[in-house]
């Protein structure tokens, strides 16, 4: 499969975080603007655009994360103030209200954040502490909060007590790695994604089953990954690669690499080595994996180029990753582009 198109001049760029939505990515320069690029939240939810372009209203703000949901994205400042933009029915911008906005507000409640993850109409976050937040979309119990529910506009704590060191938002279900390396998730279970050995939905954190340490987890969208500490690699929920079935239970992927960190997107998932090489696995019908091919993968497999990656994140039907050399790279479909393997975005000048 090649560029529908020919692609277009690089800008001279360079991102330390890039987050992967639905038909469209976000970036974090070194110097802390925001640019978006793709079909849906690109120029501030206005121009499809095939390069990056700054976001309208983040200007006066100095930016370290993004995080890019299905159909709205979030950010955090260098003094941890999240703000958010896009779709807000379910309340998942976080500030006060139900309003759409093209540019980003500021989620309510003064609280400062270490960590954000945009979901489907959901979004969590991590204070310094670990206490994790969450507001919107709380049909499945996404949010975690053990009450009834209910949309929450603003940020509500996760029940339990937790400390987490890392989270992770899917479609309908959230998941987070405590300070122990305990693996809990929460929401909806349909398909065992939340692995509990159970398909019944939690509004707690419930801990995955089999009494592992996880360095990190993944939530995706009927499905969840997560590595151990020897960074074996564990699935559970619907199977990745084509396959109908489920398992509500982990399942140890043989004959695979070890993984350092996983990155879940809708129907495929990928990840880094320990030696930064990507590898991808799941469905691959729109080039996602990275491998030159469209065929579908139940194991992970080398993302093309012998490229090492310093970050790596798995969209809805493309994955982006930033190279050693600090040049951004996009797979699979988006913006009017679909490309099987790596294709340059922005890189330094």
């Amino acid at each position: 499969m090649s560029v529908t198109r020919p692609p277009p001049p690089l800008p001279n760029l360079v991102f330390t975080r890039v987050s992967s939505g639905y038909g469209y990515a976000c970036g974090v320069t070194q110097a802390g603007m925001l640019y978006c690029w793709g079909i849906q939240l690109a120029n501030g939810m206005a121009t499809p655009s095939t390069v990056p372009a700054l976001v309208p209203g983040t200007g006066t703000l100095t930016l370290r994360d993004v995080t890019a949901g299905s159909a709205h994205a979030c950010v955090l400042t260098t003094t941890g103030a999240a703000y958010c933009w896009g779709s807000s029915i379910h309340g998942g911008l976080g500030d006060s209200g139900y309003a759409d906005s093209p540019v980003p507000v500021a989620v309510a409640g003064g609280l400062s954040f270490s960590a954000i993850s945009a979901g489907d109409g959901h979004t969590c976050a991590l204070t310094s502490a670990g206490v994790a937040y969450c507001w919107g979309w709380d049909f499945y119990g996404e949010l975690g909060d053990s009450s009834p529910r209910y949309d929450s506009p603003v940020p509500i704590p996760v029940s339990g007590n937790l400390r987490f060191a890392s989270i992770s938002t899917g479609t309908v279900h959230t998941c987070g790695v405590t300070t122990a390396g305990t693996a809990y998730c929460w929401g909806n279970n349909e398909f065992g994604r939340l692995g509990n050995n159970s398909t019944q939905d939690s509004d707690f954190p419930v801990p995955v089953a089999g009494g592992l340490t996880f360095l990190t987890i993944a939530a995706g969208n009927e499905f969840t990954c997560g590595n151990g500490t020897d960074g074996t690699l564990y699935c559970w929920g619907r199977k990745l690669g084509g396959s109908a079935a489920f398992d509500s239970t982990l399942v140890l992927l043989p004959s695979v690499p070890k993984f350092a960190i996983v990155s879940a997107g809708n129907v495929h998932a990928c990840g880094l080595t320990f030696s930064q090489m990507p590898y991808c696995w799941g469905m691959n019908t729109n080039g996602q994996l990275g491998d030159g091919r469209v065929v579908d993968e139940s194991l992970p497999v080398s993302v093309s180029g012998n490229r090492v990656f310093t970050a790596l994140s798995s969209g809805i039907t493309h994955t982006c990753g930033i190279g050693a050399g600090d040049t951004t790279f996009c797979w699979g479909a988006l913006a009017d582009f679909v490309y099987s393997s790596p294709l340059p975005i922005a890189g330094p000048p």
